[in-house]
C-alpha cells in the first residue's frame, strides 16, 4: 500500500470528529466521541498501531473487552 493511501490515528480521528461536526452532532455528542475515541486512540498507539489501515476488528473487539465495566466520562 503506498504511503498517500494510509492516515495515522489521530488523524482518523480528527478527520471523523470533523466529520460529525459538519453533520451538526450536538456537542454533547462531539464531546462523547472524543473521550471515547481518545482513549481508543491512545489503546491502538500503546499496542503499536499507527495508521487506520493498521487496525482490525479484533483491536476493536480487545479493546471493548478491556474497558467493560469501566466508568467514561
Amino acid at each position: 500500500m503506498s504511503p498517500q493511501n494510509t492516515i495515522c490515528i489521530k488523524d482518523a480521528l480528527e478527520e471523523f470528529l470533523l466529520s460529525r461536526q459538519a453533520m451538526r452532532c450536538s456537542s454533547k455528542t462531539l464531546r462523547t466521541y472524543q473521550s471515547i475515541l481518545g482513549r481508543f486512540t491512545q489503546w491502538l498507539e500503546k499496542e503499536g498501531v499507527q495508521t487506520a489501515n493498521q487496525m482490525t476488528s479484533r483491536h476493536v473487539r480487545r479493546f471493548m473487552s478491556q474497558i467493560s465495566g469501566t466508568q467514561w466520562l
